[in-house]
């Protein structure tokens, strides 16, 4: 009965001395550390968040010297896998921080969900009561949710992120977590979308042209010799219907050369209303798709830069329109500055530059509104429109043709990070450091939608290509991705060790990658919400991700100033061609080299 009354008592059990908390964490650490090698895996899981409690729970209550020491001692367990969170604990260090720190807030606030199976969780308890270590007992019981798995302990494999999503900080409980990810998710292509209507084109026009050119050979088939011998040697015309067969199949390679695994996934309706696109956009858009190449591990793309010279640091994003002609670049200044691709343009500043004692044109259109730093730019799917975002908390839309800020939305209280368009546009997201991110409409200065639920900043978001779901990355090392008619979670993705810098879906809509601060790149299955591979090859933060348009290749670029190109073919998880088989990072994106694993 003691042994109860301690473990719900917990939060008013201040009698604890600070050499409690000092012996009961050594003696723990000792205890996992010579346990048999079957259980020590697991076991292990339990320190980081009996340390984190302990160390708070020192300075809450005004041991500031016994907490230092605890920090001192033990720190260096954690760094390898927690090194941010340890630094930032290590700024800890009065009762009034417990209170207004944010991760100490986080921490307070929420339960560390870990996953241990039965037998290791008994054994963890029969130690704790042997031990007679009732403080850390009633603290793993006010602080920690543990879910118990059954059959046998999990084995290290040696993988960098093995055991990552057994320790989980999301504000929710595991039943919660296991309730979202297991919800349906549509994640199918669009009806009627541009890339099937190109698919589609593509398809007609390579049936036409090789039932032509099967027509013609067929019609060149002649035997000159007596009519007796033309069953026996002269050539066996097709029929009609070989020759259909045969321009099918022309036809359907085609199509899935351009789209890839769009053409085979299921089709969905929206969710919300569309808008109606012109129909010389939609020929444009159509004309643009069926001129892209396929690309793949035996034909990378070739190298096409952009320089920016004399940023001085101050470049905090960049946005290429989608035909190519614009580059959009944010800045620390307050400035957005977008330069033209045309080769007309180019000319007119070259010239003017020859003319003696003339003023230097200048190369680029300054777009000034914003009162802060801008963190986010990106162009509208037509390119006539451009978004920012930054540190004044608002987000622009500005007219390329007339160079101005045609409107300013307002909503978030703290800094957006990143800003993005649906795929249709018309509607657009954003993400900001209040740790939400929001769903707009151009034509309306308020949110349609908050989708609210990450414990931290949220850094980057980025719509589903059925612009039925926004997904986004947030610094409290989680993915999720949030339905745009409810505003739900649909789907609670956990794993990385880091914050979340980067995240996209492959246009096929089943495969989301997410991108974190320790280099490392998760692909996920949006079907049922399971990890399917890692990629690992940058020795630094994962700025940006992008998939091909038929899906095949993922390219990143990292902090260490190198771009990966890794091999996506069929951007399907679950069969052969689908989960990533390689992959490499450099300075010039060769897609050979490094590795996934999975």
């Amino acid at each position: 009965m003691a042994v109860v009354n301690h473990v719900l008592f917990y939060p008013e059990a201040g009698g604890a001395g600070p050499q409690q908390y000092l012996d009961g964490y050594k003696n723990l650490k000792e205890w996992v550390h010579s346990s048999l090698d079957l259980y020590k895996s697991e076991l292990e899981r339990i320190l980081y968040p009996v340390f984190v409690h302990c160390y708070l729970d020192l300075v809450e209550r005004g041991y500031n010297e016994h907490a230092a020491r605890l920090l001192k001692e033990y720190r260096i367990d954690h760094e390898e896998q927690h090194g941010t969170e340890v630094k930032q604990l290590a700024g800890i260090s009065q009762a009034a921080h417990v209170a207004n720190d944010a991760l100490a807030v986080m921490f307070r606030r929420h339960k560390f969900n870990v996953r241990l199976s039965a037998y290791a969780w008994e054994l963890l308890l029969s130690f704790l009561h042997s031990s007679q270590t009732l403080l850390l007992l009633g603290l793993i019981n006010e602080r920690l949710g543990v879910t118990l798995v059954p059959g046998a302990p999990e084995q290290d494999d040696g993988s960098p992120d093995f055991g990552a999503d057994a320790v989980t900080l999301t504000g929710e409980s595991s039943q919660r977590e296991m309730t979202i990810n297991e919800r349906e998710v549509r994640w199918g292509a669009l009806k009627g979308s541009v890339e099937l209507k190109a698919a589609k084109a593509v398809n007609n026009a390579a049936v036409e042209a090789r039932a032509r050119v099967l027509e013609r050979e067929e019609d060149a088939k002649t035997f000159d010799g007596p009519g007796d011998a033309l069953a026996e040697l002269g050539p066996k015309k097709k029929s009609k219907k070989e020759i259909m067969h045969a321009s099918k199949r022309a036809g359907d390679e085609a199509a899935a050369n351009l789209v890839g695994p769009l053409l085979r996934a299921p089709k969905v309706e929206s969710c919300v209303p569309m808008p109606k696109l012109r129909d010389d956009e939609e020929l444009a858009q159509i004309a643009e798709i069926r001129r892209r190449v396929r690309l793949s591990a035996r034909a990378p793309p070739s190298c096409a830069f952009f320089t920016l010279c004399n940023t001085y640091g101050g470049l905090n994003s960049v946005a290429i329109s989608v035909d190519g002609q614009r580059v959009a670049g944010g800045f620390a200044d307050s400035q957005v500055r977008v330069w033209s691709n045309d080769a007309d343009a180019a000319r007119v500043v070259s010239d003017a530059g020859k003319v003696a004692g003339a003023r230097p044109a200048v190369p680029y259109v300054l777009l000034t509104g914003h009162s802060a730093p801008v963190y986010g730019v990106a162009f509208s799917p037509d390119g006539e429109h451009l978004l920012s975002g930054g540190a004044d908390c608002s987000v622009r839309l500005w007219s390329m043709e007339l160079q101005t800020c045609l409107c300013v939305y307002t909503g978030h209280a703290y800094p957006v990070w990143d800003v993005q368009w649906s795929p249709v546009g018309h509607y657009f997201a954003t993400a900001s450091h209040d740790r939400t991110a929001r769903l707009w409409a151009t034509n309306r200065t308020t949110p349609l939608r908050v989708f609210a639920g990450h414990l931290c900043d949220v850094d980057c978001v980025t719509f589903h290509p059925n612009a039925n779901y926004v997904a986004t990355g947030s610094s409290d090392k989680t993915a999720r991705l949030w339905e745009v008619q409810t505003g739900e979670c649909a789907r609670l993705l956990t794993g990385h060790r880091a914050a979340l810098t980067a995240i996209a879906i492959s246009p096929a809509g089943r495969v989301l990658v997410s991108g974190d601060a320790l280099g490392h790149i998760m692909c996920w299955d949006l079907a049922n919400g399971k990890r399917f591979g890692v990629l690992s090859a940058h020795a630094g933060p994962v700025w940006s991700l992008v998939f091909s348009g038929e899906s095949s290749v993922l390219a990143s670029g990292g902090a260490d100033c190198a771009v990966g190109l890794w091999d996506m073919e069929g951007g399907q998880p679950g069969e052969d061609e689908g989960a990533p088989r390689g992959g490499g990072a450099g300075g010039s994106g060769a897609a050979a080299g490094g590795g996934a694993s999975e």
